[in-house]
């Protein structure tokens, strides 16, 4: 894997297992060679045994201990509570106010378990395993990709909901029903806020912006559109001319003739 996967740096604990197992076969391997030609010399056969057993005790306190040691240091006990953890923020505090609302939050302000220990409703999702047409849909509408430049700009690794503050565009954001942007605070924030964001809170923990003219969650339209591939429905979608309001984008031809009275 990346070295990026190994962060928290106690994941590469597995790494130290599986080398010490490979060294320890080939090692002990080797001395039995060596206690097979001492046999072969030595008239009593209980000292081949005993050395034996002492050498896989040795071996193993050797494996527990080493592997003991570097996770003592790298994961050390701390109290398993949330508000430890994940304290509450005044951030936190202001999204909870609305927290039926979804947010989209921009690299590197918030993360996933966060929210989730919160009770938040984030776009980000936490650790998540979406359809190719999900991780698509995201990556137009928080990465600014085009739809067409999708197949050229394939995910190397797994989808991980990364967006940038100077991509969005609040006109698509409001169609997707996120209500509130969280960025990191002022100083160490990336990117240019996209004109139309209205600031709400400001502080040293980051900042929430409100989208304007944001959709509800669930509505009913009375009209709708075919497309014949999901690109083209993206294409659609984030067209200056689309209202989500009025209509409803469809991909499966079979459904033209209900829509040609709408």
């Amino acid at each position: 894997p990346g070295l990026n996967g190994f962060k928290p740096l106690a994941r590469a604990a597995f790494l130290l297992q599986f080398a010490l197992a490979v060294l320890a076969a080939y090692g002990l391997e080797t001395v039995r060679h060596v206690l097979g030609r001492v046999a072969g010399r030595v008239r009593s056969s209980a000292i081949v045994p005993a050395l034996g057993a002492v050498l896989v005790t040795i071996v193993a306190v050797s494996v527990v201990w080493q592997a003991y040691m570097p996770l003592d240091v790298l994961v050390p006990d701390q109290p398993a509570q949330a508000r430890l953890l994940f304290p509450s923020t005044p951030l936190i505090r202001q999204l909870q106010r609305t927290p039926d609302e979804r947010f989209l939050a921009t690299d590197p302000s918030f993360l996933g378990a966060t929210a989730m220990i919160h009770g938040l409703e984030s776009a980000g999702g936490y650790d998540n395993l979406a359809p190719k047409r999900t991780e698509n849909f995201w990556r137009v509408l928080g990465n600014g990709l085009s739809p067409t430049a999708l197949e050229s700009n394939r995910l190397t690794y797994a989808f991980y909901p990364q967006y940038e503050l100077s991509q969005l565009r609040p006109e698509l954001l409001a169609r997707a029903g996120i209500r509130h942007v969280v960025t990191p605070p002022a100083p160490v924030r990336k990117g240019a806020i996209p004109q139309g964001l209205e600031s709400r809170y400001e502080g040293a923990d980051g900042s929430v912006f409100s989208v304007p003219g944001v959709l509800p969650r669930a509505y009913v339209v009375g009209g709708c559109e075919v497309v014949a591939t999901p690109p083209a429905a993206l294409e659609r979608f984030i067209a200056d001319d689309f209202d989500a309001r009025e209509r409803v984008i469809l991909e499966e031809p079979s459904t033209e003739r209900h829509c040609a009275g709408s």
